[in-house]
């Protein structure tokens, strides 16, 4: 949820009523050469390897836009149990600061 309130020439407006948002589309993401996700299909676990060891925050969400894990590491291997989502179609991004790098499709099956 997030609320908005607008400062204009020093004044500043009441926080606007609370929304939310869902996150349908990703345009122009470049695949990230030194990021590689496996399996695809999973089984039980994802395997996230960040070569460069630059901070970066990786989410999954499910297919709807719901965030169901999330981890800023910078380590090499970063490893998500995913033996407790249900079986169907998950999407993995990865940020690097503010800037989204990649965007992926997992496929669960049990």
């Amino acid at each position: 949820m997030y609320a908005v309130s607008v400062t204009v020439n020093g004044c500043t407006s009441n926080l606007s009523l609370p929304y939310s948002f869902l996150i349908t589309g990703v345009n122009n993401v470049q695949p990230l050469e030194n990021i590689k996700i496996y399996p695809n299909p999973s089984l039980r676990s994802l395997i996230v390897q960040n070569h460069q060891l630059k901070n970066i925050e990786i989410k999954i969400f499910s297919i709807i836009g719901v965030e169901l894990q999330r981890l800023t590491t910078s380590k090499k291997e970063n490893v998500f149990d995913l033996s407790l989502l249900p079986r169907g179609t998950y999407l993995v991004s990865i940020k690097e600061g503010r800037t989204l790098k990649s965007m992926r499709k997992i496929i669960i099956k049990l």
